[in-house]
């Protein structure tokens, strides 16, 4: 498997449950689409879903989010 790495700017967000990227990280990354999932920002949208991603902060793997 072919390992890409990407750094970006982040905001920690305890209430989250999933990590969100935008969709040029996403397609530079080369993450394979699994589905889509409801999102509420004001409105409730329907936003793709990927797998394959191993999150990384400041040289550690943390525990990030609820």
């Amino acid at each position: 498997m072919t390992q890409r790495k990407k750094e970006v700017e982040a905001i920690i967000d305890t209430g989250a449950t999933m990590l969100m990227l935008s969709q040029d990280v996403v397609n530079e990354l080369g993450l394979g689409r699994i589905g889509e999932r409801r999102y509420a920002n004001n409105q409730i949208q329907l936003k793709s879903v990927y797998r394959g991603v191993v999150l990384e902060l400041k040289g550690s793997e943390p525990l990030v989010g609820q």
